[in-house]
């Protein structure tokens, strides 16, 4: 008997399903692989926690005859979120399915390079938001003159070829005329600008800006957010609870081991933080490297979780990643986030379990896979963020 459609949806299950998680979880950033995941304080859609601030103030010293210290019960805020959604799909066309059905080797030897491009597409996007705020604005854009395909950007480090994106209006935050669902043909990563495939022009605005498709307001609560001194996070005021506001210098100036370290012991002295991580830009990197240069000194490296390797400042990963804003370094004490998840990647199936649907109208047939979580940092206060950071040599 030939292969079914439930035979391929097993398929998907049992061979493609474990795989794509674990690459996706674990060799999307270094950092990802830094932080916890729980499937606790999850509310239907909403993640609610109460984080901890302070001390509870029920100690003290006295008299030996006098009153012990009142007692002082321990000081919580709720923090609140929604989950977010993140979603990839895979399609494969009716011949392929007819040809393979009574070889499921050959169907999976079909699979193959269509998982692969999935998981890369999953690793770049997910990977990627980890860096960036809710609104998952990606990069301003140039007005145009006229109407055209070839788009000038402010910044092109959040984008690659092959990625499909919306171009919004900066004014009413809806997609400009054949500004929907557009997908990049090249990005020119001197110039600073992308083409778009296909033949519909477009003709961006001054206040324009670009989104993953379908991603604005939809994103994770990543580092660009949590680096803020104003407004809300989580539903808590920046203003009535200062520790949510972290270390931001925006001056850092020619990097050296003792400029980093002042900045670790005033995060670990003042601020309730514990260094475990130390995330910079690619010239960051190399200014370090320079300096280690400079002063005649090796090198050092070690391996973080999932394998990356990273440069050793007195056993913390300094660790490189394309995301980070030219002259960024981050000292991070990881141990204060947490993913929650309330659902891992996993295919979306219909009320009958089947994976694999046919797209209507079109001899194709396609599987979605999805993961709904969100970041929270319970503490941002014990965070450090610089930025400013030039070479010593």
């Amino acid at each position: 008997m030939g292969a079914t459609l439930t035979t391929y949806d097993q398929i998907l299950k049992e061979q493609f399903l474990e795989l794509l998680r674990n690459q996706v979880n674990t060799k999307a950033d270094a950092l990802y692989n830094m932080i916890k995941a729980s499937d606790k304080n999850i509310e239907s859609y909403k993640v609610i926690k109460s984080a901890p601030y302070g001390i509870n103030g029920g100690a003290g010293a006295g008299s030996e005859t006098g009153a012990l210290p009142t007692a002082g019960e321990n000081q919580f805020k709720k923090l609140e979120s929604t989950l977010k959604n993140y979603y990839g799909q895979l399609q494969i066309g009716d011949k392929v399915i007819k040809a393979t059905k009574s070889n499921k080797g050959a169907f999976i030897d079909a699979l193959v390079s269509e998982m692969e491009g999935l998981k890369e597409a999953c690793k770049f996007i997910y990977g990627r938001d980890l860096y960036l705020e809710p609104t998952g604005v990606l990069t301003g854009v140039d007005a145009m003159g006229a109407p055209g395909l070839t788009i000038t950007c402010d910044d092109v480090r959040y984008l690659i070829e092959g990625m499909t994106i919306d171009i919004l209006d900066g004014g009413t935050n809806v997609a400009i005329a054949n500004g929907s669902a557009r997908r990049i043909a090249a990005v020119d990563r001197i110039a600073l600008t992308i083409t778009l495939s296909g033949s519909a022009t477009v003709q961006t605005g001054a206040t324009d800006y670009i989104v993953t498709q379908n991603s604005y307001n939809n994103s994770l609560t990543g580092l660009k957010e949590i680096f803020k001194s104003s407004g809300d996070l989580y539903g808590a005021s920046r203003t009535t609870y200062p520790w949510l506001v972290p270390t931001i210098d925006s001056s850092f100036g020619a990097i050296s081991d003792s400029k980093i370290q002042a900045k670790i012991a005033d995060i670990e002295d003042f601020k309730g933080g514990e260094i475990d991580y130390i995330g910079v830009a690619t010239d960051v990197e190399g200014f370090y490297m320079a300096y280690l240069e400079a002063t005649r000194r090796n090198v050092n490296t070690m391996t973080v979780s999932g394998g990356f390797k990273a440069i050793a400042f007195k056993d913390i990963p300094m660790k490189r990643n394309r995301f980070y804003e030219d002259g960024t370094l981050d000292l991070l004490d990881t141990k204060k986030f947490t993913f929650h998840v309330l659902s891992d990647w996993d295919w979306i199936t219909d009320d009958n379990g089947a994976i694999l649907h046919q797209v209507a109208g079109y001899p194709i047939y396609a599987a979605s896979i999805a993961k709904y979580a969100e970041l929270i940092c319970d503490h941002p206060g014990g965070q450090c963020r610089n930025t400013g950071v030039t070479s010593a040599v």
